[in-house]
């Protein structure tokens, strides 16, 4: 199945394509909106979903490394042990979504927000969280190691037994609300 025929399913009404062994390498999926859908376990390696709305949809244990999330809409989203590495997302909305356990290496996600996420024993390494919204989020057990932090709002979020080696802090909000300024 291609993106073309997920979408006229999609547009009929269908909502679970999480039997589908799908794989939609070098697809276009810019703006289109996919909300509520189930997409577990699918491979959208190297597409480009700028602007996708997937709030809602369960895409856990799914192949998203190498795409372009671009300004997406993935509030709500599950996420659990989904593997994204070396993605673009910047602007991506993430707000309340499900990442426990995901691997989100050497992403790109400069002003993400990650309001209220589920970050536990997500891999987070080599990260690039510029000016991201961390309120509240649950990164506990996460691994931060090289992430860089700077201008990000983790104020309320949960660090317990995060690894923070190596990362980048600068004009980085702590969870207590003080401001740090400093590699460690």
């Amino acid at each position: 199945m291609n993106s073309q025929e997920l979408l006229k399913r999609y547009a009929v009404g269908e909502r679970d394509f999480s039997d589908d062994s799908t794989i939609f390498g070098d697809d276009d999926l810019v703006g289109v909106d996919l909300s509520g859908a189930n997409l577990s376990g699918i491979n959208f390696d190297v597409a480009d979903m700028s602007r996708i709305n997937l709030s809602g949809a369960n895409l856990s244990r799914a192949s998203l490394s190498e795409i372009c999330l671009e300004e997406a809409n993935l509030s709500g989203a599950n996420l659990r042990h989904a593997y994204l590495f070396q993605s673009d997302m910047p602007s991506t909305n993430l707000s309340s979504a499900d990442l426990a356990g995901a691997c989100l290496s050497c992403v790109t996600a400069a002003g993400v927000n990650l309001h209220n996420a589920n970050l536990r024993g997500a891999d987070l390494l080599s990260i690039g969280l510029g000016g991201a919204d961390l309120r509240g989020a649950d990164l506990s057990s996460a691994t931060l190691e090289g992430a860089n932090l700077t201008n990000a709002n983790l104020t309320g979020a949960i660090l317990d037994g995060t690894n923070i080696d190596k990362v980048t802090f600068k004009n980085t909000i702590m969870p207590d609300g003080s401001i740090r300024n400093n590699n460690v």
